[in-house]
């Protein structure tokens, strides 16, 4: 990738007197790639996996479905891993700007699976047929009242052996190690560049946008869903990744 398609991310360098809640708009899709690289732990190692989950569960004639594809990292993920026949890939996003970062990534494929991309509420997307559902930091923005029905709605679209993945930030049920993971997550970010002013007003940005919920909330709800095999394959910090299978 050239440097300067993937720009750093300055969106809260400077101090603001009104920080307005974080939105996927044009300006944070711009630089949306440094800015998860330099704030997510194990980002990179989410995709290879999720690679690695597509290559042994895509099933063919089925649909794999990107929910909240953003720019399409993991869309493409997906994509470079699908190696059985007739399969579809379908990413949705409600933002205009990630819709049409991701539709310039696929611009180049030569693969002969058909991948549509959506600019669409996840909520009100068609899902039939489907192998794989991946949500990639997308429930935690979805309100929580909300979530379980999502849930339950991709479980009726998985076929047998089909897997939901998903990955989110997290909290802890206990409060000193809530502070211990909150405190590495904040070092981790100064580590790749961050200041402290903006790790302080993207926290503000991002308070009454992004609610997290414990591991055991994610997995209660995927056991209420209907899935009885769940698996946490990532944990560092406050993030952590699952995937569950269809029985």
């Amino acid at each position: 990738m050239h440097k300067d398609d993937n720009p750093k991310d300055t969106i809260y360098e400077s101090p603001q007197s009104y920080i307005r809640p974080f939105v996927f708009d044009a300006e944070v899709t711009r630089v949306f790639t440094d800015m998860i690289n330099r704030s997510v732990p194990g980002y990179q190692t989410v995709l290879e996996i999720l690679g690695v989950i597509t290559r042994e569960h895509a099933i063919p004639g089925s649909r794999l479905y990107d929910l909240g594809c953003s720019r399409g990292s993991s869309s493409l993920a997906i994509y470079n891993n699908i190696i059985v026949a007739d399969a579809q890939l379908v990413s949705v996003d409600s933002s205009a700007a990630m819709v049409k970062a991701a539709k310039k990534l696929f611009v180049s494929t030569s693969n002969d699976i058909l991948v549509e991309i959506l600019c669409q509420d996840i909520r009100e997307t068609t899902l039939q047929a489907a192998s794989l559902i991946c949500l990639n930091l997308t429930l935690q923005f979805i309100p929580a009242s909300e979530r379980l029905p999502l849930i339950k709605k991709c479980y009726k679209a998985l076929l047998p052996g089909g897997v939901i993945v998903l990955f989110e930030k997290v909290v802890s049920s206990g409060i000193q190690q809530e502070t211990i993971r909150n405190e590495l997550h904040h070092a981790f970010k100064r580590a790749n560049g961050y200041s402290g002013l903006e790790i302080s007003q993207k926290r503000a940005a991002l308070e009454e946008t992004l609610i997290p919920e414990t591991e055991q909330q994610h997995i209660d709800r995927l056991r209420l869903a209907g899935f009885g095999t769940i698996e946490q394959f990532f944990h560092c910090l406050n993030f952590s990744a699952f995937m569950a299978i269809k029985e």
